[in-house]
């Protein structure tokens, strides 16, 4: 009688559309999960801190496969941490191979902030770190955005929810990616079923005040692409919006300002321009469950596909591994110029993935899933890094960016 009790308990929490008290509806299901909390730890080899890696074969630190000449100058910014779990970002030279600079952050000044009780030690990870001119730092813990200087030390809490990417927008904000928590749904299907709020958020990197920001629904109906939110079932999380890349000069299919964002649930990705709410251009594939869009030139984007297919309880991938995708506005032609590469390295991150164009226009491959980078070209691997634990593990790695000269 009392494990029917439990399994109506889980079922009404799950199915019921007036539910019960949040907190105790949380409780519940929560302890249906127990098995796999077990499961998960037996699994990852007696640890469960989720940051640790399975991996027994790559070789630790940096390792260059060229003369030092064919790599890029430049940097490469880590974000991960260290044996005590302290956090760590790192700054690498990439020719010489010596870290030039390291910040540290307590994870107690993390969980400090922490609101909503979404982190704790085993979890936390600090994503996408944007180095700026002082040294100082800006990035989210996918809860929230906040800043450090060169020492360090707390300059600013943005409390609003923080996710995925960071990128540049001036010399005095960068664009990011929010949940507006607090702005009514601005998609309601039922009481339950209501559209999180997606939003561009630009933000001053100076005091951490938001200074622009849209939700992507609003941008997507005012542009006559509701539509997108009828493809399959539906999703409170039907966009997930994982990328906004800015043009910071004019190209010839876009203007200084215009954004590029990627939108992971419908496989799309879309030329935005803020200045006149205009979606300018609008694809959804070849790439699937895509991250990280970014400008190749003056006519070409690039996208990395994770080419993953989902449901709830499984994902796979469409072609074995991960792709690199270009799109040509020109000739309007899709083609995937790495397949060589990706074809022998298989990266395989499911849920997380860079790519970036390089100024020698190499490609760096963050295969965040799995604690790896490389740097390679059409035909040739030149660079590898993984930050090792022990020999059975390596550290994830939040979003490395590539820092130039």
């Amino acid at each position: 009688m009392a494990l029917m009790l439990i399994a109506w308990l889980v079922r009404y929490s799950v199915l019921a559309e007036n539910g019960i008290n949040p907190k105790i509806e949380k409780a519940i299901v929560d302890f249906a999960a127990f098995p796999t909390t077990v499961h998960t730890f037996f699994r990852s080899n007696g640890t469960t801190d989720v940051r640790y890696l399975p991996d027994t074969t790559t070789k630790a630190g940096l390792h260059c496969f060229v003369d030092t000449a064919q790599i890029p100058k430049g940097y490469l910014l880590i974000s991960t941490f260290k044996d005590n779990k302290e956090l760590e970002i790192k700054l690498l030279d990439l020719r010489k191979n010596i870290f030039v600079k390291k910040w540290h952050v307590n994870p107690d000044t993390i969980l400090h902030y922490d609101l909503h009780s979404q982190l704790n030690r085993n979890n936390i990870r600090l994503f996408h770190p944007l180095l700026l001119k002082d040294s100082s730092l800006i990035c989210n813990t996918d809860y929230f955005l906040f800043k450090i200087n060169k020492d360090s030390k707390i300059v600013w809490v943005n409390k609003s929810f923080f996710h995925h990417s960071i990128e540049y927008a001036n010399d005095s904000s960068v664009w990011a990616c929010e949940t507006m928590a607090n702005k009514k749904a601005d998609y309601k299907l039922s009481s339950k079923d209501t559209l999180i709020n997606s939003a561009i958020s630009l933000v001053n990197t100076n005091t951490g005040k938001i200074e622009f920001e849209k939700t992507i629904y609003e941008i997507l109906n005012q542009n006559g692409y509701a539509y997108l939110l009828a493809i399959g079932p539906f999703e409170r999380d039907a966009f997930h919006l994982n990328e906004i890349y800015p043009a910071l000069k004019d190209g010839k299919y876009w203007k200084k300002g215009d954004l590029l964002i990627s939108l992971r649930q419908k496989s799309a990705v879309l030329l935005y321009r803020p200045s006149t709410n205009k979606i300018l251009w609008l694809q959804m594939g070849p790439w699937g469950n895509q991250h990280c869009s970014t400008f190749l030139n003056d006519e070409s984007i690039m996208v990395f596909g994770n080419d993953v297919v989902r449901n709830d309880r499984y994902i796979g991938f469409l072609h074995k591994h991960n792709n690199i995708y270009t799109y040509n506005f020109k000739n309007n032609v899709t083609d995937t110029p790495y397949s060589k590469m990706m074809q022998m390295l298989r990266p395989r991150t499911f849920t997380e993935g860079r790519c970036t164009v390089l100024p020698n226009n190499d490609i760096l491959l963050d295969e965040s899933d799995r604690g790896r980078v490389y740097i390679f070209d059409q035909n040739k691997l030149k660079l590898t890094y993984c930050d090792r634990i022990d020999s059975k593990h390596i550290r994830i790695l939040s979003w490395v960016r590539y820092v130039p000269n």
